[in-house]
């Protein structure tokens, strides 16, 4: 589908494509998730929540309204966030996607979830202000009649096209959103409410709210060949490539054993890079990730790897920037573990630290070597005062001429 925004069409624009097949309907979507509302925990500071939603002017205003509310509890009473935010996605099917974030810093993590869940709650028991209406749809109805909407509205209408629904006019538009009441955005409350899956800081769920734990890991692992994480033996981490799939195996916290297992049968897609690393994600939401460099993967295990998977779900992607490698290991000796690092990058201050510490060096080895030569037969100065001053130079020169040296060694040019 191509759009235009302008006066006219180029001039001599001329598209070959060939001719078009039957129309192909829509995948059916699915869900992960067993239980919702659902929640996670990551690592990441501030609280973010997704919930699926009908396509419909209400569910717009209600993503709107939801923003002001976050922003007000979070912002501007609490002073817990900095960023809140919410989003909505049409996903041309009849439904949407709800996406709402607010930002923590560690200390605060507590009062903004707290503050996140009792908004959400607010809504679902149908405290929809009026005025908070109001303001939104003055807002989004502005998008409708201002200068630029038909620009606006172009990719909307052309994937309206594809998914095989009519567009529809601006009047069409701007007449539901000025039916929408407080009690619709109620009823999108709680149907968001019934579809969410909340990501909450590490450490902390959301169970006392009513949210099930989601799945992140997979309740078994295949058999097969076993490639320990730094190729040693022993280690807690381990990749697990079997005929019927791959699972990633690693020791909990509580001395139990946690596995994401992905079977070839059930790929939703396969990514693969040209350095040989494989993603494989399960339709389940597992993702296993497949890094020959990491886990030292023989070259006849990734072919039968290879082999397994869907050839309809591989996905060819550009090389990457970095590639994952063999994780240090330590070393048997007492004292000290052996390490291989790649060098980082250097830092402006860095380069200058060599630029300066460099001359230094150079102006006083210029002046140790006049000194060694050229002092040595002054009949005014003893071989004692000689030795002595062109060993303080000497000296100085190494202290200047080291750190930079280091610095060159453990760093590389941006």
């Amino acid at each position: 589908m191509l759009w235009i925004a302008g006066d006219r069409m180029p001039a001599g624009l001329s598209l070959k494509l060939p001719e078009g097949g039957p129309r192909h309907p829509m995948p059916a979507v699915t869900s992960a998730l067993p239980t919702t509302p659902a929640y996670f925990s990551d690592g990441r500071g501030g609280v973010l929540l997704d919930a699926v939603v009908g396509d419909s002017a209400a569910a717009r205003l209600y993503a709107g309204v939801l923003e002001r509310e976050l922003s007000r509890a979070l912002r501007q009473e609490g002073g817990y966030s900095y960023t809140t935010a919410t989003d909505y996605t049409a996903r041309r099917d009849g439904h949407a996607l709800v996406t709402a974030f607010a930002d923590s810093l560690p200390a605060k993590q507590d009062a903004v979830l707290g503050g996140f869940v009792d908004v959400l709650a607010g809504l679902q028991v149908g405290r929809i202000a009026q005025a908070d209406l109001e303001a939104v749809r003055t807002r989004t109805d502005g998008t409708l009649t201002g200068p630029d909407s038909a620009v606006r509205r172009l990719p909307g209408a052309a994937e309206d096209l594809l998914a095989g629904r009519p567009p529809r006019t601006v009047d069409e538009l701007r007449s539901e959103l000025w039916t929408v009441t407080p009690g619709h955005l109620h009823a999108v409350a709680v149907e968001a409410a019934g579809t969410a899956l909340m990501q909450v800081p590490a450490g902390h769920t959301a169970d006392w709210a009513g949210y099930t734990a989601a799945p992140t890991s997979s309740s078994y692992a295949v058999t097969g060949r076993r490639f320990d994480a730094g190729h040693g033996g022993g280690n807690a981490r381990a990749l697990v490539i079997g005929d019927d799939g791959v699972s990633l195996t690693a020791a909990a916290k509580d001395g139990t054993q946690e596995a994401a297992t992905v079977l070839y049968r059930s790929c939703a897609a396969v990514l693969g890079w040209p350095d040989g690393g494989r993603r494989l994600i399960g339709t389940d939401g597992i993702t296993v990730d497949v890094e020959p460099g990491a886990y030292g993967v023989d070259a006849h295990t990734m072919a039968a790897l290879e082999a397994a998977v869907p050839p309809h779900a591989r996905v060819q992607l550009p090389p990457r920037q970095r590639v994952p490698r063999a994780e240090a290991r330590e070393t048997a000796e007492a004292g000290g573990a052996s390490t291989t690092e790649q060098p980082a990058r250097r830092t402006g201050g860095q380069t200058a630290a060599v630029v300066v510490l460099g001359l230094l060096a150079g102006l006083f080895a210029f002046l140790a070597l006049a000194v060694t030569v050229f002092e040595g037969g002054d009949p005014e100065t003893s071989t004692g005062e000689w030795l002595g001053l062109a060993g303080f130079l000497w000296a100085v020169t190494g202290l200047l001429a080291w750190p930079a040296v280091r610095i060159l060694r453990r760093t590389r040019r941006t």
